[in-house]
């Protein structure tokens, strides 16, 4: 039987969490709505698009937005769709979900799985969706208890690290009322299903993307004299970057450096002309992503340089800044969530070397963001987390949760 958030539906949930705040009773979404929502998720997961290609998922969003009466605006930075719902003097909050699915071939069983090939949502951007769907709904139908002007921002590219920057730079700011603060939610696979995690100062690292290309001399595999091995370069040049991580920089200060994909020849009994890289860069400390980033040049130039080599190429294509939750405000919050869902379901979020844009937004506009997980684990596999194959959100056991703790936190910063 499918979970609705009515009367009965909120007398279950106070018996398995407790008793409820009077912002946590505000679920007064009906059976009928809560199953149009369902719909839509189940929409958005059987169609997924990847980044960038998300037109038909932001018309979908659209067309909700519109249905709710929200200010709607759309194609901000491609895909991007914004709705906006004023409610009088008050301050300014925007709430952040995603549009992308990812480049995975889905194995969930589910009935609703993914009709499109080598494609699914496999890290839970159809759910934020969803859950941010249902919390305007909810915001909606309790204007009386609340005041200020509230903005859905439905973001593109998320998984390339270049949705937010793209809405940004398409006059966003100008197009919608400046936030005081910046809401982003998250299901998180490896955090137990149902308990929401409030993370103070980092919670999500700068992030870097490098390619490196390696030019050698290409010759035939028994004359290795008459060439230059691009191979050898780039062996040298793995072992050689990640002494970086361990003797170059202060051990209180974490990094990830690591080696994604490596390309390069065609036959065991030919030296190639070039191998191509794939590094990931993962830093907190701005003075050590500065420094990394220059001694991975230095090095393969300098093994380029010793072998006699033409020069590499060194390229730095994607790149994100560090998710930074404000302290102030996660505090705030967390008493906000604990009083409407319970001691017992809130946890301190630990910072993770994972990477995501919804930063850049806060940084823009130097404004205070957080960003919260919401517990998906699954029990029965634990291995199965974010970017699986396997992973499904449970909608009728962590969609009300989503949603109340989204509209506790709203109902804190907008109370009358």
């Amino acid at each position: 039987m499918k979970f609705a958030i009515t009367l009965i539906g909120i007398l279950a949930i106070t018996t398995v969490f407790g008793a409820l705040s009077p912002a946590a009773t505000l679920e007064s979404l009906s059976s009928s709505q809560v199953s149009h929502l369902e719909s839509f998720y189940q929409d958005l997961h059987r169609n997924p698009e990847i980044s960038g290609e998300e037109v038909r998922t932001a018309a979908k969003v659209a067309a909700e937005f519109r249905a709710l009466g929200l200010d709607t605006k759309d194609h901000i930075g491609g895909t991007g769709v914004i709705g906006v719902l004023k409610n009088g003097e008050g301050p300014v909050t925007l709430v952040r979900a995603e549009l992308d699915g990812l480049p995975v071939i889905e194995n969930t069983g589910v009935a609703f799985a993914s009709q499109t090939k080598g494609k699914m949502h496999a890290c839970g951007h159809d759910f934020h969706e969803t859950i941010m769907l249902g919390s305007a709904t909810e915001m909606i139908q309790n204007k009386a208890n609340w005041k200020g002007t509230l903005i859905f921002l439905a973001q593109p590219a998320e998984e390339r690290i270049f949705g937010a920057r793209a809405m940004i730079s398409d006059d966003l700011f100008k197009k919608i009322p400046k936030p005081d603060q910046l809401l982003a939610l998250h299901t998180a696979g490896a955090l137990p299903k149902g308990k929401v995690a409030v993370t103070s100062g980092f919670a999500l690292a700068n992030a870097d993307t490098i390619d490196v290309t390696f030019r050698g001399k290409g010759a035939h595999g028994s004359r290795p004299e008459s060439g230059i091995d691009p191979i050898i370069e780039a062996a040298e040049f793995i072992l050689k970057t990640q002494t970086i991580i361990g003797r170059e920089k202060a051990a209180n200060k974490p990094a990830v450096l690591g080696v994604g994909s490596i390309h390069g020849g065609t036959r065991g009994n030919i030296i190639p002309d070039e191998v191509k890289l794939q590094l990931t860069l993962r830093t907190y400390d701005s003075d050590v992503r500065k420094l990394l980033k220059r001694r991975v040049v230095e090095i393969a130039e300098g093994i380029a340089k010793t072998d006699g080599a033409p020069a590499p190429t060194v390229e730095f294509p994607e790149a994100t800044n560090a998710t930074y939750s404000d302290p102030v405000l996660a505090a705030r919050i967390k008493k906000a969530l604990t009083a409407a869902l319970g001691a017992d379901l809130i946890l301190d979020g630990e910072p993770i070397m994972g990477s995501e844009d919804f930063g850049e937004f806060g940084l823009a506009i130097h404004a205070p963001s957080l960003f919260i997980w919401l517990g998906e684990q699954n029990p029965k596999d634990m291995s199965v987390a974010n970017h699986s194959p396997k992973y499904l959100p449970d909608f009728d056991k962590t969609f009300a949760v989503g949603v109340r703790a989204t509209v506790a936190e709203l109902m804190e910063l907008h109370k009358k």
